[in-house]
């Protein structure tokens, strides 16, 4: 009875075991079911978060790459309007449709130089290099400045000169520009983007009103320019030859042989009394030197002026060779040591005027020195 009544209470205490027991299970097992629901819910808003985060990222790279790609471009454009400002504009002239003279008029352009003698070193017992300035306001030198317009283009010395060296300039097929120096042993080559900075200056760009979004004034909007200079012509005045003198023995003769040209830009001042342009001291700056003998073919196409006749018109190589010009020496190599200008070592322009016609004297004198009457 006693072990009937102990298994009793036993299935008792372990039925009421089991009960207190299995509202916790449901309890624990709900709870783990809600924690899993929420951490879901969590996760979902840290994605949802992280991809309109990334979205955003994404939108702002795209903007700050347009932002970039915008300013590179507007950087872009403008450095090319400030290229474009500081080119010198090309000369184009249109040919004539009808023959503009009564007689044809095209052995000019079959014409070429006659080579030069060659003279062999061991001959040439006498030889001095000089340096001239041919100033184009002399009479003799109106040529120069010449500035009509023809088939060939503008005729204006300055402008011949330009348009051989630019690159953008049309020529004939298989014609290449004439290479530029920047000093007379021609040793340096110089760019003719250099050439153009010595003449018209760099381009500014600076901020002014813009009127057209801004009438009044009275918002401030303001908006880019360019201001540039452009090129005169009448600001070269004077060019610069380099030249030597040869004696042959063999031919008996004393050549002139012109090695190089350069332009010259002068530089002015206003007068405080009169307000007139007044020409530094000095000659002017050499915008660049060109090779004289790589000239000949193209200054052989080009006719210089005659004011009395232009049925006896010279061509330009021949002004050169014949020497139809007035100039006047600046530096030479004969008593000059130390490679200076004679303005290096004599201050008064008269007396530097005169040295010149000394120089020329001694030449002529070595020459005529050599024969007997």
């Amino acid at each position: 009875m006693k072990k009937i009544i102990f298994l009793l209470v036993c299935f008792v205490s372990i039925g009421m075991f089991v009960n207190a027991q299995t509202p916790k299970k449901r309890v624990a097992a709900k709870n783990t079911t809600n924690t899993k629901q929420s951490k879901a819910a969590k996760d979902k808003q840290v994605a949802d978060s992280n991809s309109i985060a990334n979205a955003k990222l994404d939108a702002d790279k795209i903007a700050n790459a347009k932002r970039i790609a915008d300013s590179t471009e507007a950087a872009t454009a403008i450095a090319k309007k400030l290229a474009e400002a500081g080119e010198i504009k090309i000369t184009t002239v249109k040919p004539s449709m009808k023959n503009d003279n009564s007689v044809a008029v095209n052995l000019i352009k079959d014409k070429t130089p006659l080579a030069y003698d060659y003279i062999r070193e061991d001959n040439a017992i006498f030889r001095e290099k000089i340096w001239r300035v041919i100033d184009i306001r002399e009479k003799i030198n109106i040529p120069f400045g010449y500035s009509a317009d023809e088939d060939n283009g503008n005729q204006r010395f300055i402008n011949i000169l330009l348009n051989s060296i630019n690159p953008k300039y049309p020529r004939a097929p298989g014609e290449s520009p004439i290479l530029t120096f920047s000093d007379d042993r021609f040793s340096e080559p110089k760019q003719f983007d250099q050439v153009q900075q010595l003449m018209v200056g760099k381009p500014q760009l600076t901020q002014v009103p813009d009127f057209v979004k801004d009438p009044d004034g009275s918002k401030g909007i303001m908006k880019d320019s360019i201001i540039s200079n452009d090129f005169n012509p009448d600001d070269i005045l004077k060019f610069k030859i380099k030249e030597e003198v040869v004696f042959d023995k063999e031919k008996s003769k004393l050549f002139t042989r012109i090695l190089g040209i350069a332009p010259l830009l002068s530089k002015f001042d206003t007068d405080p009394v009169t307000g007139a342009k007044v020409e530094r001291e000095g000659g002017g700056v050499e915008l660049f030197w060109v090779y004289y003998p790589d000239m000949r073919p193209i200054l052989v196409k080009y006719q210089s002026y005659n004011p009395k006749n232009l049925a006896s018109r010279r061509n330009w190589e021949q002004v050169f060779e014949d020497r139809y010009f007035s100039s006047y020496i600046v530096k030479t190599t004969m008593n000059n040591p130390k490679n200076k200008d004679l303005a290096g070592y004599i201050n008064d322009p008269l007396f530097r005027l005169l040295e010149g016609e000394k120089i020329k004297e001694k030449i002529f004198n070595y020459e005529q020195d050599l024969w007997a009457y």
